[in-house]
């Protein structure tokens, strides 16, 4: 009997599970980021947040909330410790006293490109079963998942990384 749909999606959630536990959750396969502040571990929203604000120069409040897909005050939940680790730095803009800035830390930028080589040497190991050929296939189907997402947000135009 052929699988239904659904039991497959739920498949995926299962397995998409595990893939991030084995990305974020496990400190000894992962680094749990690899961003340590005192004794304390940066979560994954806050190196998103990092990674956002290393590909631009400054974002407002504001800008960054509307990336992420949360409100205002979460960002600023996930700024001020980034701030106090010197990780990210805030301002208010120049233009508008009432709009808050934030822009990544050479501290951060540092930080998140150690992660970033982190984590690609970890989905090495994690993908190293594909042949070229599934790899491939992996990435264009991701793409395609991706693509939708920022179909349904009102983006066009392909996602390439």
């Amino acid at each position: 009997m052929a699988e239904s749909r659904e039991s497959i999606i739920s498949d995926i959630v299962k397995d998409m599970g595990a893939f991030r536990r084995s990305m974020f959750g496990r400190p000894k396969l992962a680094g749990k980021l690899m961003l340590k502040k005192a004794h304390s571990l940066i979560s994954p929203a806050q190196g998103e947040l990092l990674h956002i604000l290393k590909t631009r120069d400054s974002l407002t409040v504001k800008e960054t909330a509307e990336m992420m897909g949360v409100t205002g005050s979460a960002v600023t939940q996930l700024v001020d410790p980034l701030v106090r680790a010197g990780l990210v730095t805030r301002e208010h803009d120049e233009n508008d006293r009432r709009s808050v800035r934030v822009s990544i830390a050479a501290k951060g930028r540092e930080k998140m490109t150690i992660f970033e080589r982190h984590h690609k040497r970890h989905l090495t190991v994690l993908l190293e079963p594909l042949t070229v050929e599934e790899l491939r296939t992996y990435r264009d189907l991701h793409r395609k998942i991706v693509n939708n997402l920022h179909a349904d947000e009102g983006e066009r135009g392909d996602y390439a990384g």
